[in-house]
């Protein structure tokens, strides 16, 4: 009979081996209660290792340029007026990030969520992304499809998703 070891504790497995502890925290915000929560989890994983936090909102083109030849210049106007109001929004949560002592960098793009989200990620050398989910089945989700499994799919670094 063979007789196997374990470790005694968590604290003796974290001595011994390098453990996770990421450098660069994304967190795509979209200022809803589920996103709220991912970003607490996030801020809370960001103050345990000493991360820094981004924060990504991401404005979904009321037409998206490949649709149309020429965008119309009132469209370009509510895509522009919707990426300026949601940058104060995501400036006030710096802020607060801020004075809580996390390391917090914010940006706001035009595009598809998953893919700016992916590609930011990539870009910035994320080591982890935190991203909410509203978990929804059958019809729902073929119907609004799931950026959060999007970008697990397509994500280079871990996805933690919060429900």
């Amino acid at each position: 009979m063979k007789t196997v070891q374990l470790p005694k504790s968590r604290a003796t497995v974290a001595e011994n081996e390098k453990g996770f502890a990421p450098r660069a925290v994304l967190v795509p915000v979209d200022f809803s209660a589920l996103s709220d929560a991912a970003l607490e989890r996030a801020a809370g994983i960001a103050r345990q290792f000493g991360s820094e936090l981004h924060l990504v909102h991401v404005v979904e083109p009321i037409i998206h340029p490949v649709e149309y030849a020429i965008v119309p210049l009132e469209m370009e106007d509510i895509n522009v007026q919707q990426m300026k109001e949601r940058r104060t929004r995501l400036e006030a949560l710096q802020k607060t990030l801020t004075a809580e002592g996390v390391d917090c960098a914010i940006e706001v793009k035009l595009g598809k969520p998953w893919q700016v989200i992916v590609d930011y990620a990539r870009r910035e050398k994320c080591d982890l992304i935190v991203i909410p989910t509203h978990g929804h089945t059958g019809p729902r989700h073929l119907l609004l499809g799931s950026t959060a499994e999007r970008v697990v799919q397509h994500a280079t670094c871990p996805v933690l998703v919060i429900r």
